[in-house]
């Protein structure tokens, strides 16, 4: 398993994922491989009376980064006295920190070379001031400034196993035989005589056992989601599976699977409801009983389902929200005490992007309250999936949003909840290209929650690692073989009893298992 750091980033100093810059010199686009600028020929002789200027050499253009060991160039546009180019004129800073570096002139070019590895908490700027002068002893008219981003070299930090089997939409992870011990659950679009539900138990040596299948009420109601919570409080973990007809007259919506006396799971009781395209469970109104709450895929609402009893359903409660669903989440994410609904906007594209409807004393909701991404985001940014949790330490729930989409605008946009229980304007965080399923959770064992991240189409998985006293976050790049796009083809879990966290992918090849075996690195001490 291979993994990339990335760095961080400020959508105000960055103009893509990458490198951004910000020339002050007026040396107009500056790329060209190093080309030189306002019509001066390389070894040419330079005018008495023409000021220096330069170009970034490498890195190379706006979508590459410097490695920790970066080796960091600029080219003059004519030649400059040597004496004015020194570690006073030429710096390297990490926000307004000097970092040591060399600085070597080789005819036109100047090396910087940092005297150790980069710190990737923060972005690094290279400063030429205008005590630099040309021969002539003529100064630079303005200084020239350049913003980068720093990677490390790839690594072999984890493992990646498939586990071929029948494209699997959904996946979760939790103990469902009882023993302890946390097993994958998978579901797939099988068929009248496949199963589609698949449980793969963890044995006592961590290693997962020859799956166990089981079938909807209907061959007819495809699986969307699934999760794993007790209903009929015996201390045993239930699954439910979210459906969606294939047909006009399929009756499906919400399938659970109750765990018996032996570990297996019963046939499913069907809660019959157009909005299953995505489920959440947790306690609502707070009487000790799991309840549901499903979303539908074009049905323009959200449903709740109140447990009356153990086992036992009350009819659904539907609140209507903006068209269609692509995503939805839990929390509390105004302060209050209370779960509340996050709803992200689906097929009909647009604004506004999501929606919070937020739970009331007796346990109703509220009007969905709407919320956009900040520009440019808000016209052109397409949600891909959200997540919420606590993302900087101050004990309060946040909503973070996946941007599918290409560069520049892949972005990953955390909305940080205040002490007044207001979410602010969104957050902009590097992403590589088409951020897709997003989970919260302490992947790394360090008490902070991280962001977990798969990058649709790039075979890559973003971690970003919650970091002490609020800082920004930390992305690593992790390497797979596949990935997935689906919702809730993400799942975070042990799921073979080392003790470490891992993640779960359900792809169209089959289930991705990344065991994060080593602890991940964490950022350097400030």
């Amino acid at each position: 398993m291979n993994k990339t750091r990335l760095g961080t980033v400020s959508l105000r100093s960055f103009a893509a994922v990458g490198l951004a810059l910000t020339v002050l010199s007026g040396c107009g686009g500056g790329g060209g491989g190093g080309a030189s600028v306002g019509g001066a020929v390389p070894g040419a002789p330079a005018p008495v009376t023409a000021a220096p200027t330069a170009v970034l050499l490498d890195p190379v253009s706006l979508e590459t980064y410097a490695g920790l060991d970066a080796r960091i160039r600029a080219q003059f546009s004519i030649d400059v006295d040597p004496a004015t180019v020194n570690q006073s004129t030429v710096v390297l800073l990490q926000g307004t920190v000097n970092v040591p570096a060399t600085v070597v002139l080789n005819g036109r070019d100047v090396d910087i070379k940092p005297l150790a590895p980069l710190d990737m908490t923060r972005p690094y700027t290279v400063l030429l001031t205008t005590g630099i002068r040309s021969h002539g002893g003529v100064a630079m008219a303005q200084e020239a400034r350049w913003n980068f981003l720093s990677i490390p070299p790839a690594a072999d930090v984890t493992t990646a196993d498939l586990f071929a089997t029948t494209a699997p939409l959904a996946v979760t992870v939790g103990d469902v035989n009882g023993d302890g011990r946390a097993d994958v659950v998978s579901v797939r679009s099988g068929g009248a005589v496949t199963d589609t539900l698949t449980v793969y138990v963890q044995g006592a040596d961590g290693g997962l056992t020859q799956p166990v299948g089981y079938k909807m009420s209907s061959p007819n109601c495809i699986p969307t989601a699934v999760k794993l919570g007790d209903f009929n409080k015996d201390g045993k973990n239930d699954v439910v599976v979210s459906t969606l007809g294939d047909r006009p007259d399929a009756v499906c919506g919400m399938q659970v699977f109750v765990q018996n006396a032996t570990g297996q799971l019963t046939a499913p009781q069907l809660l019959p409801t157009g909005d299953a395209y995505r489920v959440k469970l947790v306690d609502i109104n707070r009487d000790g009983l799991l309840d549901m709450v499903g979303a539908g895929f074009n049905t323009a609402s959200v449903s709740v389902f109140l447990q009356r009893s153990a086992g036992v359903f009350a009819p659904a409660a539907s609140y209507p929200v903006d068209t269609g669903t692509d995503d939805m989440a839990l929390g509390d994410v105004n302060n209050d005490g209370r779960v509340d609904i996050v709803q992200m906007r689906g097929q009909n594209r647009g604004t506004p992007q999501f929606s919070v409807l937020a739970q009331k004393a007796d346990a109703t909701f509220a009007a969905a309250k709407y919320y956009d991404l900040p520009p440019p985001f808000v016209t052109t940014g397409v949600l891909g999936n959200l997540a919420v949790g606590d993302i900087n330490e101050d004990g309060l729930a946040d909503v973070v949003v996946s941007v599918t989409a290409n560069k520049p605008l892949a972005r990953m946009i955390t909305f940080y909840q205040d002490a007044q229980g207001e979410l602010k304007a969104g957050v902009p965080l590097a992403s590589p290209e088409l951020p897709g399923p997003t989970q919260i959770s302490d992947l790394n064992a360090d008490g902070r929650n991280d962001i977990v991240v798969v990058n649709r189409e790039l075979n890559t998985v973003t971690v970003y690692y919650g970091q002490p006293r609020k800082e920004a976050l930390v992305g690593w790049l992790y390497k797979v073989p596949f990935t997935a796009d689906h919702p809730d083809a993400l799942a975070v879990g042990d799921i073979d009893g080392d003790g470490d966290s891992d993640i779960v992918m359900a792809t169209s090849r089959g289930l991705i298992f990344m065991k994060m075996n080593l602890k991940a690195p964490v950022a350097a001490p400030k």
